[in-house]
């Protein structure tokens, strides 16, 4: 319960998680983002590395195929699909340059999180660089579960375009008084507002 006594999944990982190994920062980067509640909590849960990807389950017995169902040919772990797979990389590449910056890929999501505290320009943009990583890892977790459960799979472009909807999708929230078509979003990103 929060300082008022009202449940939320805030404050229940909170609870649960928070402790001397983590930080306050973690928390800030992930509750204070306008990305809905589900995705936040599965931003957590991947930080802590308690996502059911293969790796997990088969330290708890489960033994299915282990390949990531992404780029069929490393191991499903929970750096290697949201951070190292080469569809993910993909992501994370178009992400990164829409807001014009380089970066050296971490190793970790907890590692993600920690070097994502860059400095923005207030505004709308300082709002979507908050986003970016949690839209990556819900759309690469979406997609996942797509190939898995659906038997379908989106091609890379698509998969591009499913990010970007996402990412404007959450967007949306940060100013009403911003209402920009999709293009004039990418557009806008592009040029830094």
């Amino acid at each position: 319960f929060d300082s008022k006594g009202i449940f939320s999944m805030k404050s229940f990982c909170r609870a649960v998680f928070d402790g001397p190994a983590h930080s306050n920062f973690l928390s800030a980067a992930i509750w204070r983002s306008k990305a809905p509640p589900k995705a936040c909590f599965f931003a957590w849960a991947a930080a802590l590395e308690k996502v059911p990807t293969e790796d997990f389950l088969r330290r708890r017995n489960f033994h299915g195929p282990s390949r990531c169902v992404l780029c069929r040919g490393e191991e499903e772990t929970v750096d290697h699909l949201l951070v190292h797979c080469v569809w993910v990389s993909s992501l994370w590449q178009l992400g990164l340059s829409l807001m014009g910056v380089c970066w050296v890929q971490p190793r970790k999501v907890h590692d993600v999180l920690v070097t994502w505290k860059r400095r923005m320009k207030k505004g709308l943009s300082f709002g979507i660089w908050k986003l970016v990583p949690l839209a990556i890892w819900w759309s690469v977790w979406k997609e996942r579960n797509r190939r898995i459960f659906e038997g379908q799979d989106l091609s890379l472009h698509d998969f591009k375009h499913y990010f970007l909807r996402i990412l404007y999708s959450w967007s949306q929230a940060l100013d009403e008084s911003v209402n920009l078509s999709f293009v004039n979003f990418v557009d806008n990103l592009m040029q830094g507002y």
